[in-house]
């Protein structure tokens, strides 16, 4: 039964759209962060942030992957607090250069 139910699933992945698939992860990511951080709205209203994912999810069609990843570091910044963040580095849109910086 499992099996049919993949068999089903995969031709309705195949017709989503970059913009769908993009939309999708912001609700997921910022529904996730509403739902179980303790005091997201103590620096920022949540209006604010409702208004700050609404023009993301808008602009997404004419945004990059880049611009898109990069708005939503910035929209989760607005907890302002250290544990709430997006981490970019580990993401295959961003590349790093093999360069360290020591003090000495």
């Amino acid at each position: 039964m499992k099996f049919l139910l993949v068999l089903a699933a995969i031709p309705l992945l195949a017709q989503t759209t970059r913009e769908d698939r993009w939309r999708a992860d912001i609700d997921l990511l910022f529904g996730t962060v509403q739902s179980r951080h303790p005091n997201l709205y103590t620096q920022t209203p949540k209006a604010d942030w409702d208004k700050a994912i609404s023009a993301l999810r808008n602009k997404v069609s004419t945004a990059t992957d880049v611009e898109i990843a990069m708005e939503m570091a910035r929209i989760l910044a607005l907890a302002h607090d250290g544990h709430t963040f997006l981490n970019l580095r580990t993401s295959s849109l961003f590349t790093s250069l093999p360069f360290r910086v020591s003090w000495f």
